[in-house]
C-alpha cells in the first residue's frame, strides 16, 4: 500500500466520521425512500 492510498483511506474514513453515513446508504435499509 502506498502512502497515497493510505491517506485516501484516512480521508474517506474521517469524512464518514464528520458527515456520518451517506444518505444514499440509509434509505436502502428501509427501502421506503430511494433516489
Amino acid at each position: 500500500m502506498t502512502s497515497g492510498q493510505f491517506s485516501a483511506i484516512l480521508n474517506s474514513l474521517s469524512n464518514e466520521v464528520v458527515n456520518g453515513p451517506t444518505p444514499t446508504n440509509e434509505p436502502s435499509s428501509t427501502g421506503s425512500h430511494h433516489t
